[in-house]
């Protein structure tokens, strides 16, 4: 019996040793995924079944996205990659981008096609295409949008400021709303108008007072 019992502590020490010097190599990789950051995929198609790989592999929509990766989408899908409190980036159909991310900044190349990019306040973005590269202005909300359907990036901001590689503003950046401008050019035409009935109606008084010299 105590033979049986010595060998039974020697086999737990053995159990214990094992599971302690395992236990890092098997959890590491449980516990790094954990406490990466990620997203989602949303998947939508115009024309039949959505078509959109990650890193080569086809995705479905409600995935979850480890950074960094390569998402593409094919002629007829679109995907929206969800980041959470860092915003949203939009994919348009043919169209390829390699992204990353962590707690408070989201890069990426667009490789081909059109990226759309929403972030709030305090998140920074880069964004590099093959001939410039994107960066806004972290103090304010950011909506931007990437087009190289042309050949050369066209850039259209939205909100915020996005500027180039070397500094230069990118795109437009819509503050002041459409509204606010329709209203101020009519009525600047009104008061050119109401101004020039002034003028004209002071010249016809002022001909109307003249005396012609007696003779």
């Amino acid at each position: 019996m105590k033979i049986e019992a010595v060998r039974l502590r020697q086999l737990s020490s053995a159990t214990l040793a094992f599971v302690l010097l395992a236990s890092p190599s098997i959890l590491s990789p449980v516990l790094r995924a954990a406490s990466l950051p990620s997203a989602e995929i949303i998947v939508r198609s115009t024309s039949g079944t959505p078509s959109v790989k990650v890193d080569g592999d086809a995705t479905l929509s409600g995935r979850t996205f480890f950074p960094p990766g390569v998402i593409e989408t094919s002629d007829t899908s679109s995907a929206e990659i969800n980041l959470n409190k860092l915003g949203r980036v939009s994919l348009s159909p043919r169209s390829a981008l390699n992204l990353s991310f962590i707690e408070d900044s989201v890069s990426g190349s667009l490789i081909s096609g059109k990226v759309r990019i929403s972030g709030p306040k305090g998140v920074s973005f880069r964004i590099d295409t093959p001939d410039n590269v994107f960066m806004n202005d972290p103090s304010t909300p950011t909506v931007f949008t990437l087009d190289l359907a042309s050949g050369t990036t066209i850039a259209a901001v939205e909100t915020g400021t996005v500027v180039t590689a070397n500094g230069d503003p990118a795109g437009k950046a819509q503050t002041t709303p459409t509204s606010n401008r329709s209203i101020w050019v009519p009525l600047a035409i009104f008061g050119g108008a109401v101004g020039a009935a002034v003028i004209a109606v002071l010249i016809d008084r002022s001909d109307d007072e003249i005396v012609s010299p007696v003779r």
